[in-house]
């Protein structure tokens, strides 16, 4: 606070406190507590005499408030939450210890400074005082965020500071070459620290699918303290004005410094003051959500008050839309970069944050709530580590905390079989989610988790089916239409339904204006998969095993409860392909119970391929390492495998980049075993080395980031590795047959 400030608040001369809490008590307080009189029910076991007492202690405790600002005005919006305010105390019996109360106290205090500045006339100091006015209005409307799917009966928020996990951002998709016109770039893909990115950046096009953390990012950069001093954490230059602009709640028409300030609540004389001395930071949230005519004039828009205005650092985010420079040639100037998945570093970090949140959200001691944080990460981050399909589903914000909320569910525990994690999931998302963003008159939240789940089916198998991404409005639409009377509901809400989702987080994405998706593939294969078992189509679907874009759904179809798990079993040996026994092997996973008969068919039909050295067998199996890593990462970790069995292992986990496969390669960094030339590595080396060699050279070659994260085990299997330079050209000779085998295939 300057001087100014400081000096009026302990100078300026005002009414007695006395006179001014008692005059805003009568103009002010008296009446909304008349009006609430009775708006509560009585609660019995309290007497009426205590009631009346905390009564009037509410009603002195706002009085004192009020007076705390040090004016005798109440403005409209104060006014409207002072009413709100006694209307959900008065539902307590207005308990003492009521917390939005202290918030409303602590308000009324920091607007003092506001209406000092006010009455004092000195245009520095109004300003000043808007602008911490401003800013504190900020950090409480995007300074916290809600931990979704506690099972509390109340709403549970935590600071977002505490959770928020720095984004990263690919290196820019579209750029432009000295012909001027855009093209990839050719170090797309590389990834970046978002803060480095917004330092670099005056205008910056934010790209990312569902649940990767776009609105989230913008709430934190909007609820950063000012500060004089470039912040390191963002990236941004000192002194910033955030300007948070939602593209869903503007109307067509230019964008000018009126709408912005109303949007926003800045003061116009703030904003003005920020346009002039180039600090706004001008943020549009969302642009993808303005319908495509909108949108383009949005850009258009955007573009023209920049030109106006002149130094205006600008971001927006969107989701992909269109063509891949179809926003990039519309927001001329702006640098275009898309969000990165999490990794598994980061996604860790995420869920050491949000445990904790959620242990502190209990009112639990810190050290308590530390220590109990600890264990459920650690728990579940080990899950993970082991789990394929479980890190499938971990690559965002939004699906990381399904998985926390999934395994808090259950007892910081988490199913490692795939169909009943997923089925967990879309609970999650279908149930604990959406009964605190639906109200209970709502069409879609008087469906449960069973219902909604019905509903969903026909739309992913519609997707599926059609090997689509999205699916129009008018298609989704019409797959309600023909569910809802089987859950006795009526054709016609499917619409309402349907707005109800639009621009809600859940399972059921609006992906671009009119198009919807599933939040992640996965959760389109298992309601997929749901939807063949419920029709029985068992037949149709183990069909497709050539295509890999069906091979977790008919493994997904094994493991779900009531299907037919040893008719799929028994119909993908039958076809006796090298696919459908890595299949049916994967099917035992997902189908815990399958009959003892149909596993042991499996074991035969496995191991008689496993111990294949026909080109063409292995040729099949580098065909569909994603099926086969998993087969074989089990094989060797069960089991003492022979050597040959340990290099075709070795060589598949690394072509399938399978990371359940590293702590097992770390395993056998001291197996001193020595490989000799033997049938299926005739050829390939000039002299034999070891396990533990072959192990180095494959973790260093195929999994160099969990190298990178770790120092010490990085200086020692980079010079195991170097003992061991023959696998390069191991590995080229099996893609050479590869490759020759599918161009014999394809003439």
């Amino acid at each position: 606070m300057s001087a100014v400030l400081r000096s009026m608040r302990d100078e300026s001369p005002r009414a007695p406190f006395d006179q001014l809490k008692a005059r805003l008590d009568d103009a002010a307080v008296a009446p909304v507590f008349e009006r609430v009189r009775g708006a509560a029910p009585a609660d019995p076991a309290i007497p009426a005499v205590i009631t009346e007492n905390r009564r009037a202690r509410a009603r002195d405790r706002l009085a004192v408030a009020l007076a705390t600002r040090g004016s005798a005005e109440v403005p409209g919006v104060l006014a409207a939450d002072l009413e709100r305010l006694t209307r959900d105390w008065a539902q307590t019996g207005f308990d003492d210890g009521f917390e939005p109360v202290l918030r409303f106290e602590i308000r009324c205090a920091q607007e003092r400074d506001l209406v000092l500045a006010r009455e004092s006339g000195d245009p520095a100091a109004i300003l000043e005082a808007l602008e911490q006015d401003y800013r504190r209005q900020l950090a409480e409307r995007y300074g916290r965020i809600e931990l979704r799917g506690l099972q509390t009966t109340h709403r549970v928020t935590q600071a977002l500071q505490a959770v928020f996990v720095p984004l990263h951002v690919a290196d820019p998709i579209l750029e432009t070459g000295k012909d001027g016109e855009l093209r990839l770039s050719p170090t797309l893909g590389q990834r970046r620290p978002i803060a480095e990115v917004l330092a670099a950046s005056e205008r910056l096009l934010l790209l990312g699918g569902p649940g990767s953390g776009k609105s989230t990012l913008i709430a934190w950069l909007a609820a950063q303290p000012a500060g004089v001093e470039p912040n390191p954490e963002t990236g941004l230059p000192p002194g910033l004005l955030p300007l948070v602009l939602a593209a869903r709640s503007l109307a067509d028409g230019p964008l000018s410094r009126d709408l912005i300030a109303r949007e926003t609540g800045c003061d116009p004389a703030l904003l003005d003051q920020a346009l002039g001395c180039g600090r706004a930071f001008l943020m549009l949230n969302g642009l993808d959500e303005a319908p495509e005519p909108l949108r383009r004039e949005l850009t258009a828009a955007v573009c023209a008050f920049i030109a106006r205005e002149g130094s205006v650092r600008t971001l927006i985010t969107s989701r992909p839309v269109g063509r891949k420079d179809d926003l990039a040639e519309q927001l001329d100037g702006f640098a275009v970069h898309e969000l990165s998945d999490l990794t598994q570093v980061e996604v860790g970090v995420y869920i050491d944050r949000w445990c904790l949140a959620a242990e502190l959200s209990l009112g639990k001691e810190r050290p308590l709530a530390e220590r109990e944080a600890a264990t459920a990460a650690e728990d579940l981050k080990a899950r993970i580590g082991r789990s394929r399909p479980i890190q499938r589903i971990a690559v965002n914000p939004l699906l990381a905390t399904i998985l926390c909320v999934v395994h808090r569910f259950l007892g910081h525990s988490i199913p490692e079989h795939r169909a009943t994690l997923y089925d967990k999931c879309t609970d999650a998302l279908l149930y604990e989610w959406d009964r605190v963003k639906f109200a209970g008159d709502t069409a879609i939240g008087t469906l449960d988790a069973v219902a909604k789940r019905r509903l969903l089916m026909g739309v992913a198998r519609r997707l599926h089916d059609a090997h689509a991404a999205e699916l129009p409005e008018s298609e989704v639409a019409e797959e309600f239409a023909r569910v809802l009377p089987d859950l006795g509901r009526s054709a016609d809400e499917a619409g309402r339904m349907l707005d109800e989702i639009r621009d809600r987080t859940g399972m059921l994405v609006e992906r671009r204006p009119g198009y919807y998706a599933f939040a992640h593939l996965t959760f389109q294969e298992y309601l997929t998969a749901l939807d063949y078992v419920r029709h029985r189509e068992f037949d149709a679907l183990t069909a497709k095993y050539p295509d890999d874009w069906w091979h977790e759904v008919i493994v997904l179809a094994a493991g779900v409860p009531g299907t037919d798990s040893g008719g799929i079993v028994k119909r993908l040996l039958k076809i006796n392909k090298p696919t459908t026994v890595l299949l049916a092997a994967q099917c035992l996973e997902t189908e815990v119970d399958m009959p003892l008969a149909y596993r042991k068919k499996v074991e035969v039909a496995l191991a008689k391929l496993i111990n294949s050295t026909s080109d063409d067998k292995l040729v099949e199996l580098f065909n569909a390492p994603t099926l086969a890593a998993p087969v074989l990462l089990k094989l060797i970790n069960n089991s003492e495998p022979d050597l040959d069995l340990l290099l075709l292992a070795f060589m598949i986990l690394g072509f399938a980049k399978y990371e359940p496969a590293i702590p097992v390669l770390m395993a056998l960094l001291d197996d001193r075993r020595l490989y000799y030339p033997v049938p299926l590595s005739a050829g390939l080396f000039s002299q034999a080395p070891s396990v533990g060699d072959l192990a180095a050279t494959f973790l260093i070659r195929d999994f160099p980031e969990t190298l990178a994260r770790d120092a010490d085990l990085n200086s020692r299997v980079v010079s195991m590795a170097k003992r061991y330079e023959d696998y390069a050209n191991a590995r080229e000779q099996l893609v050479a047959v590869k490759t020759a085998t599918n161009s014999a295939e394809a003439g």
